[in-house]
């Protein structure tokens, strides 16, 4: 199978990849892997599947982009009233407890029924091999706009018109399964509010699934996905999935949750037509699954695209599956001395590595080593207003050691930098049993969705909440800080009314944001704006606090979230024109753009968050 590939941000030409059966790439970060898959997802979206095969995608985060572009196209379907189609979906972290009850409950000699068995989550009968313990708890509902659609549908059969809603598989299954699970008679006359339900593989052998002909799916997962999509009949947040013992699917590791959320994926579609886009899907696995996954995924009927970053992948994909990607151009082993070299020198290299990193007193792991390097500008614009602070600020950045990690965002636990814990973990067992000179290691990740009311305290405004992150305990050998921007990522501080220019407009819109986001000359953006006679000030609230005559009135700004939290899709093209280089190489990310870019924002249009975050960290050596 070879696939045409246009990527539209990184390799603009077009580009052929041959696909057997696998295909693992790799590369550093920011080189282009996640966004060839995004490429591939897109024209599957707008073609409705790609190069005739059915898409299923896959993160192991949240990720932004797949959310968007889908969340996009299912707004359009939506909008032209279309049913909801399975050819090309993006499977995240809401559909995770459908999905391995489906899995469990429809394929008994499938992987997931074969985890949940091996690790003594879940009974089966004798008789039937039914899992007898396993139940998906839910609500549904039938709203005002779904019966109105009903009666409609009835009144067009009447008139001689056999082709309605009421005729569709869909519909002929919701009225099986609400005679089923519906204790009341329902008769789609009126409403029926949200009730609570509990599902367990015995019911499915009394409900009448009714297959699409058109759909290549199971008939139960056709029903299921239609049903709980945007909550028209089963309300998604509601889900509780509960196995043996009462355990729960989030009481299972992260490890645990994601092979089954992967397995269950595999077992309810795959097929000869199905194409698998699996980003970064190795990311939580314990090295034992890690292999048995990869086992498994090599033995599917369908084809798959992966990611990764793990050795251990890259050796268990298998040297013919690899391809290299640099820049969004994607290269075969053949092409590129790149995989011997990884292959040959990546345990010594990360060995040195770590013996060097042990050296400094401070290491800070941030998503990209650009973003330090973006920090670092932004530190010395802003406090760097002599040759002796520029200097002093110089110096101070010389006791830091900086790693490239992502935030790992994990969507299933709700927790930030969980990838960065488990490089303090490996690094922790590395340094046991010598002298190492790191008292400190910063973990520095993007905020992304993480809710604002969780980053701040008393001791520092961009400390994560959360004292299982930051800790320190007498046997450790070093301290651990966990911060977050208040801005979904570094890039966000780099916008500013000035140095943007005419560019600013493609932000300062009302189609973007609202008049008092806007970014305003002389203003660093952190707080709403108002106008007050022609002139800028702050927007204030005044509060008290206190009781009685203890009362104290104080004012406080209101933050402008609007900014903070626009998408990366939105921000990382207009910075693109200053920051990155796209004629010559090296494409990317250029420091002499950066520093030049930097030096046209005035001190005072710069966040108050970068000092913040910098006297934090150079705090820690006094």
């Amino acid at each position: 199978m070879e696939l045409k590939i246009t990527n539209k941000t990184l390799c603009t030409e077009p580009q052929s990849m041959n696909l057997t059966k696998l295909a693992t790439l790799i590369g550093e970060n920011g080189s282009g892997k996640s966004t060839i898959l995004r490429t591939i997802f897109d024209e599957g979206l707008k073609n409705k599947g790609f190069n005739n095969h059915k898409l299923v995608c896959f993160s192991s985060g949240q990720n932004e982009n797949f959310s968007e572009l889908f969340g996009d196209y299912l707004n359009s379907e939506r909008r032209a009233n279309k049913s909801l189609s399975l050819d090309c979906f993006y499977y995240d972290k809401s559909w995770s407890k459908l999905v391995i009850f489906l899995a469990t409950a429809t394929k008994q000699n499938g992987f997931v029924r074969g985890f949940l068995l091996k690790h003594g989550y879940i009974d089966v009968s004798e008789e039937f091999s039914e899992d007898i313990t396993t139940e998906l708890s839910i609500k549904v509902k039938v709203d005002s706009a779904y019966i109105s659609r009903v009666k409609m549908a009835i009144e067009d059969e009447i008139k001689g018109n056999p082709d309605t809603l009421v005729s569709s598989p869909y519909h002929r299954t919701l009225e099986s399964f609400i005679d089923v699970k519906i204790p009341d008679d329902f008769d789609f006359e009126q409403p029926l509010s949200p009730v609570e339900i509990t599902l367990m593989e015995s019911d499915f052998s009394r409900i009448s699934f009714e297959n699409d002909d058109s759909s290549y799916f199971d008939p139960i997962v056709t029903f299921f996905t239609q049903a709980a999509d945007n909550n028209y009949f089963i309300i998604k947040d509601t889900l509780l999935l509960r196995f043996k013992h009462g355990i729960e699917l989030n009481d299972l590791s992260d490890g645990e949750y994601q092979i089954l959320f992967l397995y269950a994926l595999l077992d309810l579609l795959d097929s000869e037509n199905t194409l698998f886009l699996l980003d970064e899907a190795d990311s939580h696995l314990h090295y034992k699954n890690l292999e048995h996954f990869w086992s498994v995924l090599r033995g599917i009927q369908g084809k798959a695209i992966t990611t990764t970053h793990l050795l251990d992948s890259i050796s268990n994909s298998g040297i013919e599956n690899i391809k290299i990607v640099n820049s969004g151009k994607i290269y075969s082993p053949e092409e590129s001395n790149e995989l011997v070299k990884r292959f040959e020198t990546l345990s010594n290299i990360l060995e040195a590595k770590l013996k060097i990193l042990s050296f400094y007193e401070n290491v800070v792991l941030m998503d990209n080593e650009n973003d330090w390097e973006i920090f670092k500008l932004l530190v010395k614009r802003k406090l760097g207003n002599t040759q002796e602070k520029m200097e002093a600020i110089d110096d101070s950045f010389k006791k830091f050691a900086i790693v490239g990690k992502e935030s790992g965002w994990d969507s299933h636990t709700s927790t930030l930098a969980k990838s960065k814990n488990l490089w303090v973990e490996n690094f922790k067992a590395f340094v046991n049993g010598y002298h190492a000179k790191t008292k400190n290691i910063f973990l520095l990740c993007d905020r992304d969705n993480l809710p604002l009311t969780s980053i701040g305290n008393d001791k520092c405004t961009l400390l994560v909440n959360d004292s299982g992150l930051n800790k320190f305990e007498k046997r450790e050998p070093f301290q651990t800080h966990v911060l977050a921007w208040k801005r979904r990522e570094i890039k966000h501080y780099l916008l500013s009314y000035s140095a943007l220019g005419e560019k600013r407009d493609a932000l300062n819109n009302f189609d973007v944001l609202t008049r008092p986001a806007f970014l305003y000359q002389n203003c660093s953006g952190d707080y709403l704006q108002k106008l007050d006679d022609g002139n800028l000030y702050t927007a204030l609230v005044e509060l008290e606090k206190g009781h009685k005559e203890k009362r104290v009135r104080y004012l406080i700004p209101e933050y402008n979230d609007s900014l903070a939290s626009l998408s990366s899709n939105t921000v990382k093209p207009i910075l693109a024109n200053f920051i990155e280089q796209h004629i010559e190489e090296p494409k990317g990310f250029n420091l002499k753009m950066a520093n030049s870019f930097v030096n046209d924002i005035p001190a005072c249009e710069i966040s108050e968050d970068i000092v913040e975050m910098y006297k934090f960290l150079v705090g820690k050596n006094d």
